[in-house]
């Protein structure tokens, strides 16, 4: 059931490990990703103010392209 006249809720937050977003060609580290009560699901990073806004989607910068998952350790590199 989806309401209409309602925003959706955040479920659950994940940590972001080792995922990243490519944005403008730099890959910026994703601290969590937010699940929401609609299915849907986004990264988030640190804000240009240092704070993280867990409803702030690295999506919605224009010059999002992609999540991508970055190295774990030395022998990923």
């Amino acid at each position: 059931m989806v309401y209409e006249d309602e925003s959706p809720d955040i479920l659950t937050v994940l940590p972001g490990g080792a995922w990243q977003a490519e944005i403008a060609g730099e890959a910026v580290p994703l601290v969590v990703f937010v699940v929401l009560d609609d299915a849907s699901m986004f990264g988030v990073a640190v804000g240009s103010n240092g704070l993280i806004d867990p409803l702030d989607s690295v999506e919605n910068n224009p010059n999002f392209v992609r999540y991508s998952r970055g190295a774990t350790n030395d022998k990923e590199k």
